[in-house]
């Protein structure tokens, strides 16, 4: 059985345009949002930075 960092999620059954509607709240909301780690616990700031990275990589 896979660790919970090692698991993969399959997003291809989401349609494109929701997908990117969804990156660009968390890129708008990241840069307003002041204290991710403090009120959901630390990393919680750069996972989401990674994932939008991530996801914006492939929205492209």
């Amino acid at each position: 059985m896979r660790s919970d960092s090692l698991k993969m999620i399959n997003l291809y059954e989401i349609p494109v345009r929701d997908a990117k509607s969804i990156v660009d709240v968390l890129q708008n909301d990241l840069k307003e949002y002041e204290q991710l780690d403090a009120d959901f616990g630390p990393g919680t700031e750069q996972a989401l930075k990674q994932f939008v990275e991530e996801m914006s990589r492939h929205l492209e």
